[in-house]
Parts: structure tokens; sequence; C-alpha cells
């Protein structure tokens, strides 16, 4: 009985190595780099904290908050962020804190100037209010995304028809757009009995 896989222990020692081919890249064309100063920040604050739980240390004075805060403020006015102070662990965690709560205040107060603003329309929809206000105001509330009341849509029909109707519809318009290579075509697939002029299996049309 032959051994299983027994082909490929009889195979000649000198078949040679089989290497996958693979495809090289120079290293830096591979990684890529932070393309904000934001990735930046939180690449740097990710690697800080990582470098903590390790067992470094990393202590802040009064002097790496106010570095901290000057790169915030320059971030904040869509400045480009100085090096300076960047390479101190604390630096980069505080500012990152820093640019993490500004942007929840951010999100948390157009959160609350979305609902002032609705409530006030509401309020303005009374009916106790002039007739052109009122329908202003409901215009508007109309027009919010959760309530998408005045949202143009466009609605796409799509009619699928049978394969034997779009088959003749396709003879049909090769008739007469091309008559004689439509004619050779057919010839050249009609059994030997049938001709030309009475097609075996063509859709009528």
């Amino acid at each position: 009985m032959e051994t299983p896989l027994q082909h490929l222990i009889e195979l000649d020692e000198d078949i040679g190595t089989i290497e996958p081919l693979v495809e090289r890249a120079p290293i830096r064309e591979l990684i890529r780099g932070p393309r904000t100063a934001r990735e930046e920040i939180k690449a740097r604050a990710e690697t800080a904290a990582m470098l903590l739980k390790h067992g470094m240390r990393a202590t802040i004075d009064e002097k790496d908050e106010e570095v901290a805060m000057q790169q915030f403020n320059r971030e904040i006015q869509q400045l480009p962020i100085s090096t300076a102070g960047m390479q101190r662990p604390a630096v980069v965690l505080k500012l990152a804190a820093l640019l993490s709560e500004y942007d929840h205040e951010v999100v948390k107060s157009a959160a609350q100037m979305r609902q002032y603003v609705t409530n006030r329309l509401l309020e303005e929809s009374d009916p106790k209010q002039p007739a052109s206000q009122r329908m202003k105001a409901l215009h508007l509330l109309g027009q919010i995304t959760e309530v998408g009341l005045f949202t143009e849509r466009t609605e796409v029909t799509v009619k699928q028809l049978p394969a034997d109707t779009l088959e003749a519809k396709l003879h049909e318009k090769l008739k007469i757009l091309l008559p004689e290579e439509y004619s050779k075509i057919l010839r050249s697939h009609l059994p030997p009995e049938a001709t030309p002029d009475t097609p075996t299996g063509e859709p009528e049309v």
C-alpha cells in the first residue's frame, strides 16, 4: 500500500526552495505618519500612556501646565503646533486631555443650542402668534433633520424586463443598425436544415 503523500517523499532533493513572491517596498512607504496636528498629539499621548503603564514615571509642574495651555490655544486658533515641550510626556498628556475636554464641550454646547432653537421655534408656532410668524416657525421646524418634513426626495424606479423580451429587442435593434452583419451572424448560428428566411430559435419581434 502506498504511503500517504508518497509523492512528496520521493521529490528530488535538488528541487530547490519554493519562495513565495512577496511584494517589497521601503518601510517608510508602509508606515503612515500622523496627517494632522490632532493625530500627532493623539499618537504621542497614546505612546506616553503606554510607557506609563509599563513603569515610566512622569510628573507635571507649573511650567508643563503653561506649555500645554499655550499649545492648546494654538491648536484652537488653528495655528501650527510648536515642538517646544512636546517631547515631555506630561505636556503631551495634559494637552491631549485639554483637547478631549474641549471637543466634548463643543459637542455638548452644539446639542444644547440645537435644543434651545427647537424650543424657541415651538414657542413661536403657538396659535396665539400671528399667522405669518406661525407659518415661518412651522416651516423651520419642518426643516430640522429629525423631522425631515420638507426634505426633497428623489424616487428612482427600476423596471426589469424578462430575458426573452430583452433578447427580442436586441435582435430588433441589430437588424436596423447592422443588417448585413446581423444576417451573417444569424446564418453562421443556424442549423444546416434551416434557412435565413426561416431562422430556428429566433425570437419573434
